[in-house]
This record gives C-alpha cells, sequence and structure tokens, in this order.
C-alpha cells in the first residue's frame, strides 16, 4: 500500500511532495479509524452544521446497511429540470434556488449503495456511500470558505488540467479545486487511498440541473420560506431483489429571524407514541443540548416522517407542523413537488 500511494503522489501531484509525512499521516488516521470503530455504535440521527446555516443530516443507519445481494442496481438521480441555466457556464447559477441541483459524477467504478443531494443559498454538497462502505461528498460553493475545512497534510496537483490540491484529513482524503471559474468543489472519500479522491474529484460534473423533490407537503403555513432541500436514494434488499428507495427532507422558516425547522421523511423506523398532534399518534422527544431542542417523530405507511426546531423552544409551532403533514402519495419522485408549499 505504501508503494502505491508513493506512486500516485509523485506521478499526480505538481509540486514538492513529502511523501513520508503523508505516509506517516495516513496510517494514523487508519489506526485512530480502527479504534472509532470498534467503539462506534448505531447511530440514527446526525445534527450538524452545514454551511453556515442550522440542519441536521439524517440518516437512517440504525438498521445497519441494507443486504443487497449482487451488483447494485444503476443508481437513481433526482427529477431533471428542463430549460435551466448550467452551473458549468455561470458560477452563479450555483446554490441560487434551494430546489435546484448542480453537481453530479460521471460514470465511474462506484456501486453505490446510498446518493442524496442538497442546496441551500450558495451551497451545495452530493453525498453518498459506496458499496465497498467508502463514504463521499462532493461539496461546492461559490466562496472557497464555504467549503467543509480539513485540516491536515496538504500536496499539489491537478484535476481536469486546473490546479488543485489534496488533503489527507483524519479518516478521508479530499481534493479541492476550482472546476470552473467562481466556483470552489471540494471531493473527499473516507478511504486511505488517495486515488479514489482523485478519481471522484475527476469525475464531477456540472452541466446538469436537477430538482429537489420530497414526499410530501405542509399546507396552510403562514409565509414560509425555503432555506434548504433535498432528496434522498437508499438501495434497499428484500427477498433476493435490489430496489432504490426515496426520501426528501426541506429546511426553512416562518418568520424572519426566528426559527429553522425541518422536516424529513425516511425510511421506516421504530416509532414509541406518547403524545397526538391533529389527532395523529406521534413521539415526541426533549433534545438535550445540540443545534435542535425538539424531536417529533411520526410514523405511517412503512415510512417516518422526523420534525425539528433550531433556536426555538416552542413545542406547539412543532406539533402544528407534525398535524399540517400531508404525505404525498406514490414512491417515484417525479411525482413529488419541489418544495412542500407548492
Amino acid at each position: 500500500m505504501n508503494d502505491l500511494i508513493s506512486a500516485t503522489l509523485r506521478e499526480n501531484a505538481d509540486g514538492d511532495v513529502h511523501v513520508e509525512r503523508l505516509l506517516s499521516a495516513v496510517h494514523d488516521v487508519a489506526r485512530r479509524r480502527r479504534r472509532a470503530t470498534r467503539s462506534v455504535l448505531a447511530v440514527t440521527v446526525a445534527m450538524t452544521l452545514i454551511g453556515g446555516t442550522a440542519g441536521v443530516r439524517w440518516l437512517s443507519a440504525s438498521r445497519g446497511p441494507a443486504v443487497v445481494p449482487g451488483p447494485a442496481a444503476t443508481a437513481p438521480r433526482p427529477p431533471l429540470a428542463v430549460n435551466q441555466p448550467l452551473a458549468a457556464d455561470s458560477a452563479l447559477e450555483l446554490g441560487v434556488d434551494p430546489t435546484l441541483f448542480h453537481l453530479d459524477l460521471t460514470d465511474g467504478p462506484d456501486a453505490w449503495t446510498s446518493l442524496a443531494w442538497a442546496s441551500q443559498p450558495g451551497y451545495e454538497e452530493l453525498t453518498g456511500t459506496t458499496m465497498t462502505s467508502h463514504d463521499v461528498r462532493i461539496a461546492a460553493a461559490r466562496d472557497e470558505a464555504g467549503l467543509p475545512w480539513r485540516d491536515g497534510p496538504r500536496f499539489d496537483l491537478s484535476v481536469a488540467g486546473q490546479p488543485a490540491q489534496a488533503i489527507a484529513a483524519d479518516g478521508l482524503y479530499a481534493v479541492r479545486w476550482q472546476p470552473v471559474a467562481g466556483i470552489w468543489a471540494q471531493a473527499e472519500i473516507e478511504s486511505d487511498d488517495v486515488r479514489l479522491a482523485i478519481d471522484l474529484a475527476q469525475r464531477v460534473r456540472l452541466d446538469r440541473v436537477y430538482r429537489c423533490a420530497v414526499p410530501f407537503r405542509l399546507p396552510g403555513l403562514t409565509s414560509p420560506r425555503l432555506t434548504k432541500c433535498s432528496t434522498n436514494f437508499v438501495l434497499d434488499g428484500h427477498l433476493g431483489i435490489a430496489d432504490w428507495s426515496a426520501t426528501g427532507s426541506a429546511w426553512f422558516t416562518l418568520d424572519a429571524g426566528g426559527p429553522e425547522y425541518q422536516v424529513s421523511v425516511g425510511r421506516a423506523e421504530l416509532v414509541t407514541p406518547n403524545d397526538s398532534a391533529g389527532g395523529r399518534a406521534i413521539q415526541f422527544v426533549q433534545l438535550p443540548g445540540g443545534p435542535a431542542s425538539m424531536q417529533i417523530r411520526y410514523g405511517y405507511e412503512g415510512r417516518t416522517a422526523y420534525f425539528w426546531v433550531f433556536g426555538g423552544t416552542d413545542k406547539q409551532s412543532l406539533v402544528a407542523l407534525a398535524s399540517a403533514f400531508t404525505p404525498v402519495a406514490g414512491t417515484d419522485p417525479d411525482g413529488w413537488p419541489s418544495t412542500p408549499f407548492e
């Protein structure tokens, strides 16, 4: 492995490369990851602050990865957004509308078990997990400071003829560059093989536009403002058949300067009702610390809806959202609305 990494660095790097220091960092990271893996228990919800906006990244990992026999099916994409200008032609299009996604990947060696698109003002990301259990994230912003910060040894290289920088961060490799003028991108993968991060970066494309799709509506809200939207796909295995299921999330505010809310729909999870909302049996959870102070879970038709509030402590506003929640029929995102307020 050392010889492979060394050869890759020397082949791709543009300047002086401290191979020994990078290798040492990689091995330190690998040891930390092995120790961490042994101590980590199942995680169901990970709360993050992404791109400066409070938000929650919902993870359906409590049941472990789905067992999928044979090769993975072709990974799906969100619905195409027709007659929309491309970020490849104008950097100002990136992150201009939370309901539009401009990131994608060309075909490669990956077999995916999950893929998710998300957009918010000035920032977009494409995340996923490969069949070989590598977590991947492609982030794009109109300002380099808007990209996720990664600390670690760095070296220069090229991506599609553009100057780039690779980072040996804690548990992953990241590659940062400008695919087009005015847009900064960062491709990262949880691996100790820098070649995977380089390959990922080389396959990033900005010549398509997709639209967000969420499987629910929230009628009756006064002046809602969408701040972030996400469409997710997870590969499920059942009775020897592999198939993709789609989910979605929306972040929004109801008052200028008021709290931010998130509503997400995911796969069926354990819900233990202890309250009600509009005649529905729900589970209300008070969250200790973190960006969100409370959560509601609502199970329906083999799915679970989640409700969070950030920067607010009014339980009734969250209960009102759960009461207004209206599922959209069907499992095909092409038939889902771009926002819950349509």
